[in-house]
């Protein structure tokens, strides 16, 4: 599956990324999402993990051969569709969920 070799590349390659999880669209998504689109949900460590992720060879490849498949800005040369939070994080944890990688 192309998306967990896009997980399991960033795992390897860029460890300013602190999380990297693909979700599919659910019912009572908000905002809603569709079944079948999938949401991004990343974690850097800084403004330079974040630019080395956008800039770096395993998104930019993954963007290439998948392009079809992102919502794209009313400008093509901006690439996909990204909504992008800096937050400063005060408490929680990401927990590797077994039944999640079986």
């Amino acid at each position: 599956m192309a998306l967990q070799e896009l997980v399991d590349t960033v795992h390897g390659n860029e460890p300013g990324t602190l999380g990297y999880l693909v979700h599919q669209g659910a019912a009572g998504s908000l905002p809603p999402t569709a079944a079948e689109q999938i949401v991004f949900l990343e974690i850097y460590r800084d403004e330079d993990a974040f630019q080395a992720h956008l800039h770096g060879k395993p998104f930019k490849q993954f963007l290439k051969d998948h392009e079809a498949l992102f919502v794209m800005n009313f400008d093509p040369s901006c690439g996909p569709f990204m909504e992008v939070k800096t937050l400063e994080r005060v408490a929680g944890f990401l927990r590797k969920d077994a039944a999640q990688t079986a």
